[in-house]
């Protein structure tokens, strides 16, 4: 494989610049190649993903290997003697660092940062070759085996080139070279300060060090400042610790985000030079938990209220600047949260600054998500990434939750011959390995909570392994995942009441949602909006009625991509309360009303503001409004006339308004903000008069309207026929569950806008419109959901084929003529493909469309009609 390099020079202004660290980018100008394509390089910056195209296209198919990355470094004659290191921030999820061919080290674990030391293999005074080996390839032996996000492959976060002086704060460790903060205890009158690390003498002499301790106050006032002599023999390294005490300290809250800064400052006791400085930010804090009462910061009973975030955004896959990781966690802390649970694995650097600059409370944890190897290798790289995670983020005052696990039950490596003595033994090592994360976890960081995410299954009680962690949080899907959403209430008080010592928030919670999909009928797997909606209100109302919660983190902050998934939109987890690009949805609002303390008003509706409905007596339509607001009333205008005072529970009010056809105004206020938004009536009997102008669309199968994001058309919901109008006649929703009003959960092939050909209606007469005599035409969609209806059986006892059960052949008229004839979907465009066929019809005042079935149910999609 041919290697191209780009030459990397950094050059120093002067010999006192030399004299302290120095830390440089090597996010540019990368060569890249994979190995499933060797012959093709690019130049790449970091951060770098491989999968951001191919996780959309071949969903579970993306590319999983070897990609190689190639840089040449110019190191100059005057760094001899000087120490020099790689940092990387993150790279996924086996890396192998070589430079000159050499390897300098190798990581394991996608999700937390490593350090080399460069210093044994490089040649002064020349260029040299570093190469970056990431595999993102499944091994059974490190975590995440499987999970419902996407493992992305490459250098996805910052990297750094260090130099150091011989004598310097240790660089390459678990801790990739910070120190360590501890507040082993705060309280209002004094904070106790531990600062730990290593000092490291690489010169073949011994050395005298005086080590200097200063600590800033959040007003950049240094408060206080020790001294230590240290002495240190050559190539060696020694452990440095300062005890100190803050009094009347300034506390760190969600409130009050303060945080104090510590440097160190090395100094060579013979030369009186200063060889290297660090500096860091800590916070002063306290927490508990309690069983019955929730969580308490500084003596204050806070609800934790948040979001759960995945690292992911439309286009770049997880390869993130640090600007969006900047807007993610302001966008969180604009909703109102106090609270993240940072799922499932360490993030990047940023997001643990952000939420200690924020105020936001953090629950971190490490990817070991639905199952378990029964390896000593896997176990150990799981303790190793635990070490990494706590030792990296230790300094955080935010972080006061230790993960280690979530819904570790859900796939268990079992299969029908799985004896009942194997299933034991699984259970009992996975609860041996959390038992020992535990005990590490308290090893490294006594100070904080340890957690663990549990599905809603009573194997965790039953195993004990709900015993281990001082926390349980609970990912809890009803009605979603089955069950009803008033059942969330009786789950959490059942477990309160069987484990009444143990403490327990809601880790998980939410549906999937699409904001082209727009209902005033909510139903559980319609992924509209309006049924998350209804979902996330019922589970902060069940929540808030129950003091011993600690509190809830919704399920997802944002979109986030999911190869291999399948809901409205192939490879991507919708269950965001943004869109994967961060549009906010209509329920980031409504967070907003909840949690938000200064004035706030909404108007939900911003997708969808054109409405469909039939005309009273008056002619008008029925328009259901929804306001958000944190307010006891919110005062109502449409088109800016008064119309009500609505009262505001639990920060929403609800009304109907009649409107005419065409565009209005309304305007909700409260005491010290306002909305307005525009709304464009569209009445059913107005709708033929529109036409040649504006087609007619129908959404058939579905309660739902559906927009095309590209095009903007819209696609009515679906309406039984009633004269003078259009709709169905017969039939039935196509559902291949009951329990889910979704249609097929399949990948529609050939088009965008799957949700369109999900949705679907089954064995109807008819589609009839009544509209004005003229020349239409009319296209109907199709997709077949079946997947075995293309199959034949042969009949050996009549000596026939005969077609099997879920076969589907069927024609269609038009006004008795026969426009569609013997349509095998199957056959003709594919299984879960998209079809569109299309005719003219003259018509002296009605068009019917019949559906003639010879093999199964007729079955049909949408419909468009347009006047020529």
């Amino acid at each position: 494989m041919k290697k191209l390099y780009l030459i990397f020079l950094i050059v120093l202004s002067n010999a006192n610049a030399q004299a302290q660290r120095l830390v440089t980018s090597l996010n540019s100008n990368w060569t890249f190649v994979s190995e499933k394509n060797s012959s093709d390089t690019i130049t790449v910056n970091l951060p770098h993903t491989w999968n951001n195209v191919d996780a959309f296209i071949d969903g579970g198919d993306y590319y999983r290997g070897v990609g190689i990355y190639f840089k040449t470094l110019f190191i100059p004659e005057n760094w001899r003697g000087k120490s020099i290191f790689i940092r990387c921030e993150g790279a996924n999820q086996l890396t192998t660092v070589l430079v000159n061919e050499k390897i300098a080290g190798k990581h394991l674990g996608g999700y937390t940062g490593f350090v080399f030391n460069l210093t044994p293999y490089v040649v002064y005074g020349s260029e040299n070759q570093v190469e970056v080996v990431c595999d993102n390839s499944y091994n059974e032996n490190i975590p995440p085996l499987s999970a419902d996000f996407t493992f992305y492959g490459g250098i996805y976060r910052d990297v750094d080139l260090i130099l150091v002086q011989a004598l310097h704060i240790e660089v390459e460790n678990a801790a990739t070279g910070n120190i360590q903060i501890k507040t082993p205890f705060v309280d209002a009158e004094q904070a106790r300060v531990q600062v730990q690390f290593h000092l490291k003498n690489e010169t073949g002499t011994k050395a005298q060090t005086r080590v200097q301790l200063s600590i800033y106050d959040p007003n950049g006032n240094k408060v206080l400042s020790e001294i230590q002599e240290k002495k240190l023999d050559a190539k060696s390294k020694l452990a440095v610790e300062f005890d100190l005490k803050i009094e009347g300290p300034q506390l760190w809250s969600p409130e009050t985000p303060v945080l104090y800064a510590v440097k160190v400052e090395i100094i060579d006791g013979k030369s009186n030079e200063l060889t290297d400085v660090l500096t860091d930010k800590f916070g002063c804090r306290w927490f508990s938990v309690d069983p019955n009462k929730g969580f308490y910061l500084n003596g204050k009973q806070y609800r934790l209220m948040g979001v759960n975030r995945h690292q992911d955004f439309k286009g770049l896959g997880n390869a993130l600047p640090n600007s969006i990781h900047e807007m993610d966690m302001k966008l969180i802390k604009s909703m109102g949260s106090n609270f993240i649970r940072i799922a499932h694995y360490p993030q990047d650097p940023d997001i643990y600054d952000w939420c200690d600059k924020l105020g936001i409370i953090a629950w971190s944890e490490i990817p070991i998500v639905n199952q378990i190897t029964n390896t000593d290798t896997f176990a150990n790289n799981c303790l190793q990434m635990q070490r990494e995670q706590v030792l990296q983020n230790m300094n955080h005052p935010s972080v006061m939750m230790w993960g280690y696990m979530n819904e570790v039950f859900l796939r268990p490596p079992f299969n029908r011959t799985t004896s009942k003595e194997g299933k034991e033994n699984y259970y009992k090592d996975v609860v041996d390995l959390a038992r020992r994360l535990n005990v590490l976890t308290k090893l490294l960081d006594i100070s904080r909570i340890t957690v663990m995410a549990l599905h809603g299954s009573q194997i965790y009680n039953e195993t004990g392994i709900a015993d281990i962690p001082d926390v349980v949080g609970w990912n809890l899907y009803m009605g979603w995942y089955g069950g009803e959403l008033n059942q969330l209430g009786g789950f959490l008080d059942r477990e309160h009441q069987n484990h009444p010592n143990r403490p327990m928030l809601i880790s998980e919670y939410g549906p999937g949602t699409d904001v082209r999909i727009q209902t005033h009928h909510p139903q559980p797997w319609d992924f509209s909006e309006a049924y998350q909606l209804k979902n996330h209100m019922s589970y902060v109302d069940q929540v808030f009625e129950r003091e011993f919660v600690l509190g809830m983190a919704a399920w997802n902050y944002a979109d986030f991509a999911s190869a291999s998934r399948v809901d409205a939109i192939p490879d991507l987890n919708q269950k965001g309360l943004l869109t994967y690009d961060r549009e906010p949805k209509d329920v980031f609002y409504y967070y907003q009303a909840r949690l938000l303390k200064r004035p706030f008003v909404y108007i939900a509706g911003k997708n969808f503001e054109i409405q469909f409905a039939d005309a009273n007596s008056e002619g008008k339509g029925r328009l259901p409004i929804i306001i958000f607001a944190n307010s006891e009333n919110v005062h109502l205008k449409v088109d800016g006339v008064d119309v009500d005072d609505l009262p505001v529970n639990n920060g929403v009010a609800n009304t109907t308004l009649r409107l005419t056809d065409g565009a209005h105004l309304l305007e909700a206020s409260i005491s010290g903000a306002s909305y307005t938004r525009s709304f464009k009536m569209e009445l059913s009997n107005k709708l033929f008069e529109r036409l040649p102008f504006q087609p007619i669309r129908i959404n058939v199968g579905s309660d739902c309207s559906f927009t095309d994001a590209i095009s903007g058309e819209i696609w009515m919901a679906d309406r039984e026929y009633h004269p003078g109008l259009w709709g169905y006649v017969g039939g039935e929703l196509y559902q291949k569950s009951k329990s889910r009003f979704q249609g097929t959960d399949q990948n529609i092939l050939g088009t965008q806008n799957d949700p369109l050909y999900q949705t679907m209606r089954v064995g109807f007469q008819s589609y009839r419109f009544d509209v004005p005599e003229g020349n239409y035409k009319v296209t109907l969609l199709f997709a077949e959901p079946n997947a075995t209806a293309t199959k034949l059986v042969y009949d050996l006892e009549n000596g026939e084929s005969k077609t099997e059960e879920g076969k589907r052949v069927f024609s269609v008229f038009a006004n008795g003529r026969k426009v569609i004839s013997d349509l095998n979907l199957a056959e003709s465009v594919g299984v879960n493909t998209a079809c569109e066929l299309a005719f003219e019809i003259i018509t002296n005042g009605n068009i019917e469309l019949k559906f003639e079935s010879v093999h199964g149910k007729a079955v049909l999609s949408g419909i468009r009609l347009e006047q020529r």
